[in-house]
């Protein structure tokens, strides 16, 4: 009866939607207010989950609705809205509110380093688990917000300054409940022990087209804990041959993040670099590192992770008529226990893309290993056709360390102005994706 009833919607809204859908661009002169856009998607999952976006924006101001319902009933729906001054509703956060949360959990290259510290509406069908309100006295440079997240309500504000010398300062102030005191004679870790908990961070960096700095801090505390703190570090250097980056972290053992969680690690070191040699050529390597807290117990090793990526691109395209890329990657991963043992995971990873005309052929081949030994071995081959403004190609999947095979695949995409469909079978799933304006989405029937 259900996949009948989903049917039956998804009928009705072929003929209905499209109507809804109204779109068109203009630039923005001095005041004027610029009619962006409003889109209606409906996604149907496995034909017992609808999910449903209204994304209304005009000019400066948006409105959201979000529904997600099944069988059973509504799974989760939310309201949100975005004006100059004001944002309330489903909520994602970004910069020092993310960093806060995890300050060793980045590597060199991530964007929470250069994103600006803010927090705008989540459209995501997925509940963001967060939900709302920000106040911008001044936009984008003075806000205050107040959210509540993994049932804990967190309120506070930031101030920030955006150019090629950045500056940003934030306060946050949650009560999240005590953790629960393990039943051991000694503590490894410190516990939360409950009450209110505040944070104080800050950040500078400053960029220019040759190199990036970065460095941010931060300071938690409450009447029942010890101040703890935590630092990163980010150095990169470019030009049109190398691009060399470094970060290092640190958190103190003390440090509680706003969910009142304490960090396991107590370093983090991370290098990138990546080479052009010359036209066709690109290398480059990875290093990272991360140590944990030694805690309360003293044992003679301290459990930590250690790791290096070596990366290699040949790109070669002659008169756009014919093309070769070759991707490469060796990497080895080493755990290090408080024993003094060490886990060691090596994988190499290879692509090779092959373009002639509308034809184009690939090849993924990926082989891992735990402590010498093989632990994966998969190969996959796609060919693709591409003609007007269709494109079709096949994959098929073999895993040479188990001797089977593993699957296959077949697609087709075509679309001509606002329509667009994407039906893609597999060995054990079948996508169906169509666009007509606004959006629709079919998966795993």
């Amino acid at each position: 009866m259900k996949n009948h009833t989903c049917i039956f919607i998804l009928f009705c809204s072929l003929i209905i939607l499209p109507g809804y859908y109204v779109y068109s661009e203009t630039e923005v002169m001095d005041n004027e207010f610029n009619f962006e856009y409003f889109k209606f998607k409906t996604e149907i999952y496995k034909l017992d989950e609808i999910r449903n976006r209204i994304d209304f924006k005009f000019g400066f101001c948006r409105f959201l609705y979000v529904d997600v319902r099944n069988s059973d009933g509504p799974v989760h729906n939310s309201f949100g809205f975005s004006f100059p001054w004001v944002t309330a509703g489903p909520l994602i956060v970004k910069g020092l509110l993310r960093e806060i949360y995890n300050p060793l959990g980045y590597s060199v290259t991530s964007s929470v380093f250069r994103e600006k510290t803010d927090i705008n509406l989540s459209s995501s069908f997925s509940n963001s688990g967060r939900n709302g309100l920000i106040l911008e006295i001044v936009p984008d440079v003075l806000g205050f917000y107040q959210y509540e997240s993994a049932e804990i309500s967190k309120f506070g504000g930031f101030i920030s300054y955006r150019n090629d010398l950045s500056a940003e300062i934030l306060f946050n102030f949650s009560e999240p409940d005590a953790d629960e005191v393990p039943d051991s004679w000694f503590l490894e870790t410190p516990v939360f022990p409950g009450g209110m908990l505040s944070h104080t961070a800050f950040r500078l960096s400053f960029k220019n087209p040759l190199f990036f700095i970065f460095l941010s801090a931060g300071f938690s505390g409450g009447k029942l804990v010890r101040t703890g703190y935590f630092t990163n570090t980010v150095l990169m250097l470019r030009n049109d041959f190398v691009e060399i980056g470094g970060l290092v972290g640190i958190t103190s053992e003390y440090y509680f993040n706003p969910d009142g969680k304490n960090s396991n690690y107590h370093t983090s070191y991370y290098a990138d670099i990546w080479i052009k040699a010359f036209d066709p050529l690109f290398f480059g390597g990875e290093y990272w590192f991360k140590k944990e807290h030694p805690g309360f117990i003293i044992d003679l090793y301290t459990e930590s992770r250690e790791g290096f990526l070596i990366k290699s691109r040949i790109n070669m395209d002659f008169n756009k008529r014919y093309s070769i890329v070759l991707n490469s990657e060796f990497s080895n991963k080493y755990n290090y226990n408080d024993n003094g043992d060490t886990e060691i995971e090596e994988s190499v990873d290879s692509n090779l893309i092959f373009t002639l005309f509308k034809w184009k052929c690939g090849s993924y081949h990926e082989i891992s290993f735990m402590d010498d030994e093989i632990t994966e071995n998969n190969l996959e081959i796609n060919v693709q056709y591409a003609f007007n403004s269709t494109k079709i190609s096949a994959a098929y999947n073999h895993s040479i360390f188990e001797h089977t095979f593993t699957g296959w695949s077949i697609s087709c995409i075509t679309g001509f102005g606002n329509f667009k469909t994407n039906i893609t079978a597999g060995m054990d799933y079948f996508d169906f994706y169509l666009t007509l304006g606004w959006e629709l989405i079919v998966r795993n029937l």
